[in-house]
């Protein structure tokens, strides 16, 4: 009876476990900093990569401290909704998709510090979208993002 009660045990640590990953973490969006090639001036962007096999929603994107603009598209009205700060809406991203955020940085002739900055996406998975999931975060700085300006293609 010990060993029935052992295996089981073991059975339930490794069912638990399974079940933090695959509701809490499985699924994140991949997000890196980047921008257009052969554009001038240089259109910078974050992008955001859904790698899972299920549709996910961006729901907020934000950065501690307030260092960058970030932008639900390329319009002229969500840029300048963008820059006062208001948020965007709830953004779908299908499964195997990428997708760009327009990314604009606040006093951007102060690039010679460093400044760094938490950029946090909030989002969630389509099939369970009352479940909580482990924000994405991305540590970088100011200098990072200018210095993609002087990448070569």
């Amino acid at each position: 009876m010990s060993l029935l009660t052992q295996v089981g045990s073991v059975a339930g640590l490794a069912s638990a476990i399974f079940l933090v990953w695959d509701r809490f973490m499985a699924g994140q969006p991949i997000v890196w900093p980047a921008r257009k090639p052969k554009s001038a001036p240089p259109i910078r962007f974050l992008r955001c990569m859904n790698a899972s096999k299920w549709d996910i929603i961006i729901r907020k994107i934000k950065v501690i401290p307030n260092v960058l603009s970030i932008a639900c598209d390329d319009s002229a009205e969500a840029i300048y909704d963008a820059e006062r700060n208001v948020g965007f809406e709830p953004f779908l991203l299908p499964a195997g998709a990428t997708y760009d955020f327009p990314l604009g940085v606040r006093d951007e002739n102060d690039g010679s510090k460093v400044r760094p900055f938490v950029l946090i996406v909030s989002w969630r998975s389509t099939r369970s979208t009352c479940l909580p999931k482990v924000a994405v975060f991305m540590f970088s700085s100011i200098r990072a993002i200018l210095s993609l300006d002087r990448r070569r293609e």
